[in-house]
Formats: structure tokens, sequence, C-alpha cells
């Protein structure tokens, strides 16, 4: 709700780069901002908060618009940072022209003056994507027939989207990669050690709430 005390200015949502969930749980998060005449960034006048729906939103009252007015020569660039717990931390920098600026704060006196009859407008609203932490999947390896498998024998690759060595865990028949790339799916390709022939290949979905996947192949060898 818009109101004369306070302002919703800008938005940014926070989303999960591979499932586009909203990301909710922050453990931190800065917002500056500073002009093109001003090289350095200074903390952002407006207040900052993140809603239960993973969005970060800026808030501003009276005072801090009538500061701004009175510093709005040029463009402006936002620099966002938001930490969050499974992922890696994010940096975004927004620019507002004065164009748009100079368009928010005649929003805002119309609003002051009680003529506001358009939709409210927002300085900026964004879409921030957060990448996940990279996790690890064990492949366990069997045969259908059920014979015993010789892990020496075999070697296994993430082949997609990019090239990840599986690590033999002894004699488990159990096949070791990390880190995964960070992705919703990965390829999987076994081959022979003796020749580097294709045995077969296998997609697997990456679950990125948990650290350690646990995959299980049947090959017909």
């Amino acid at each position: 709700m818009i109101t004369l005390s306070a302002i919703q200015v800008g938005k940014v949502s926070l989303i999960d780069k591979i499932s586009l969930r909203p990301v909710t749980d922050v453990s931190h998060y800065q917002v500056e901002y500073r002009s093109d005449s001003n090289p350095r960034y200074l903390p952002s006048p407006f207040n900052c908060r993140i809603d239960a729906l993973g969005n970060l939103l800026l808030l501003s009252a009276q005072p801090a618009l009538s500061l701004q007015r009175e510093f709005a020569a040029d463009d402006y660039h936002f620099r966002i940072r938001v930490q969050a717990p499974a992922y890696q931390s994010s940096t975004s920098t927004i620019t507002v022209t004065k164009a748009a600026w100079d368009a928010f704060v005649a929003q805002v006196d119309a609003l002051d003056e009680g003529q506001l009859d358009a939709p409210w407008q927002l300085l900026f609203d964004e879409t921030a994507q957060m990448e996940p932490n990279a996790v690890a999947a064990e492949l366990s390896m069997r045969r259908q027939n059920h014979q015993a498998i010789n892990p020496d024998n075999y070697v296994l690759e993430v082949i997609s989207p990019s090239s990840v060595n599986g690590q033999a865990i002894g004699s488990l028949n159990i096949w070791k990669f990390y880190p995964l790339p960070v992705a919703d799916k990965v390829t999987v390709e076994v081959r022979l050690s003796a020749d580097n022939s294709v045995v077969t290949s296998a997609e697997f979905g990456i679950d990125y709430t948990k650290t350690l996947n646990a995959w299980e192949l049947a090959i017909n060898h």
C-alpha cells in the first residue's frame, strides 16, 4: 500500500536460477548507490526489507525523497548484494537514468497533491537470479544380469552440460562426482577403460536440497 510515510521505490525479486522459485531465506543483503559524478558507493537512503515472496523492497519516507531531489543531477547506479544459505553470493547493479528519476519524483509530487490517477510505477523492478552452491553425487552401478563389476574396467564421466570425471570409490562399484555442474540435470556416460568405447549414457536430475545426491545405474554389459 502506498502512503505518504512509506513509499515503495524499487523491487528486486530474488529467484533460484535452477528452479526459478523465490529465495526467501536471505542471511544478508546490502544496498548502495552512487551517481555518475561520484564513483564512491554510499549507503542507500532507502529502507530495505525482504518480504515473504523473496522480494527485496526499497521503501522511502519523504525526507529521503527530498534529499534525492537535490542530488538527482545525473544517472544513478544501485549495487545490491545478497547472501543466502546454499547459494553463491549475488551482486546486481541497476542503473536509473535521470529521466527515470525525474518521472518518479513527478509521480511522488502528484501523490503528495492527491492527483495521482495512474498505477504506481516503481523506480525499478528487477529480477536477480541466485546460483545454488555446487553439490556432489555418488552413482552406484550394477549389471542387469547381476554379475560382478570390476570398477577398473569402466570410466564414468558427466559429459553435459560440462565435463566432470567420476572418481571410483574403492571396489564398491560407486563413483563420486564433485563438483557437479550447476544445472537442473546432467548426462553421465559410461565407457570401457580398455578402448574408451561407450557402453551407455543416462540422464540424472540434481536435487539441490541435498549436498550429496544418490544415483543408481544398471548396465547391460
